[in-house]
This record gives structure tokens, C-alpha cells and sequence, in this order.
């Protein structure tokens, strides 16, 4: 990846993920302005990072240019990576491409719950015309998905529960509590580095001021 982009020095955490990726040719699409990188990685890489590295490609290279940057991933994974455990790592990135695809959808498949039997992935779903309504899309999405960029072939199906049964409540309760704390961990991060830069400009500022006072106390002409 980094002997196709020789200059381009992201942050150190971004550059970690893209050490296994390799690029297979780059397509620029004039009617859209998007430049497409079609990429193939030995290594699992979440959908925010690829957003992330997406994003910062543009602000490096096309800052005053209006040009979209695409990956098209595929993976070359172990054979650890059956389908239970990638929808197990992957599923965030599909609930991050679902957010910026169709929010409606991505609230059905918030509070979804999945499951895998050999090559078949069910998704339960609250019982509503809503979610019916969706499902072609939301099957033809996934099923897409997997075989496009992880050489899957695999079956979605879908169950339906009232909201109001107990194992149905239970697992969404479970992962709306796991969000929630995920949320609060990230505003007591955001509030701990306020606080700390905060106190850092305060130090500096009260140094500044001990300074100017030592400096008018040893000036002998100061009225």
C-alpha cells in the first residue's frame, strides 16, 4: 500500500492497519469524481478505518480538489475466519456502512439478533411491517457483501419476534447496555482530555504570569 502512496504518512495507528494491504489497481470515475482503490488485505480491517484512511488520503493528496475516495476491499483471510466468527468482528462495520446507507435500516439491525448454522446467517428482527418490508434489501445487501469481499457463499434468512418476548427483550436490552457504556466511556475519555488540557494551559498561564512578575520586581525604572 505505502510503495503506491510513497509521501503519504498517515498517523501511526492508521499506517498499522494498512501494513498487510495490497493494491490491485486504482480507477478513477470522472462522471462521479470518485477514485476508486480496489485493495485486497491478508488482515481484517474495520469499516471505520478504511473510512478513516479513505478520508485522510483526500485531505492529503485532493484537500482543494472535490474527489471521493472509494476503497473496493477484499480479504484473503485464514480459514479461521468461518462465518460465525467475521460476523462476529465484522458486524460493526456493517452496522457503520448501514448508518451511512439507510438509517432506518441501520435502527432495524441495531437491535437485531444473529445467528449462524453452516452457511446460513439468520437475522432476528423485531416483528413489524417495517422490517418486512426491508428484508429483499437487507438479504441482498449481506449476501452481496460476503461473497464480494470475503469469497463467501451464504444464505440469509430471517426470524421474527414481538418486542415484547422475553429472549428477544433480553438481547436487546443486553446490547443497548453495552452502547450505553461504550457512549459513557467515550465521554469520560473526552472529559478526562479537556480536563487535562485545561490544567496544562492553566500551568502555562500561571508560569507566564510568575515570570512577568519576577521580571517588573527586578526592573529598578518600573513605576
Amino acid at each position: 500500500f505505502f510503495e503506491v502512496f510513497p509521501d503519504f504518512e498517515p498517523s501511526s495507528e492508521l499506517k498499522s492497519y494498512f501494513q498487510y494491504v495490497f493494491v490491485e489497481r486504482i480507477v478513477m470515475h470522472r462522471k462521479s469524481n470518485t477514485l476508486m482503490i480496489h485493495m485486497n488485505s491478508t488482515r481484517l480491517i474495520s469499516r471505520v478505518n478504511t473510512w478513516r484512511m479513505e478520508r485522510s488520503i483526500r485531505e492529503t493528496f485532493f484537500k482543494k480538489a472535490y474527489i471521493k475516495i472509494r476503497f473496493h476491499e477484499t480479504y484473503s483471510l485464514s480459514d479461521q475466519y468461518n462465518l460465525e466468527k467475521l460476523t462476529q468482528e465484522y458486524w460493526d462495520s456493517f452496522l457503520f456502512e448501514w448508518k451511512g446507507k439507510s438509517l432506518l435500516i441501520y435502527n432495524l439491525m441495531r437491535h437485531a439478533v444473529w445467528s449462524v448454522d453452516d452457511d446460513v446467517l439468520t437475522l432476528t428482527l423485531e416483528d413489524s411491517f417495517l422490517s418486512k418490508s426491508k428484508a429483499d434489501e437487507m438479504r441482498i445487501f449481506y449476501e452481496t457483501m460476503y461473497k464480494d469481499r470475503f469469497g463467501l457463499d451464504i444464505h440469509v434468512g430471517f426470524d421474527y419476534q414481538n418486542a415484547d418476548s422475553e429472549a428477544f427483550r433480553k438481547e436487546r436490552d443486553h446490547k443497548l447496555a453495552v452502547e450505553a457504556g461504550s457512549i459513557f466511556n467515550r465521554i469520560r475519555d473526552n472529559q478526562e482530555q479537556k480536563e487535562e488540557k485545561q490544567h496544562k494551559k492553566k500551568t502555562r498561564q500561571n508560569g507566564s504570569s510568575y515570570q512577568a512578575r519576577r521580571a517588573r520586581q527586578s526592573d529598578p525604572d518600573l513605576i
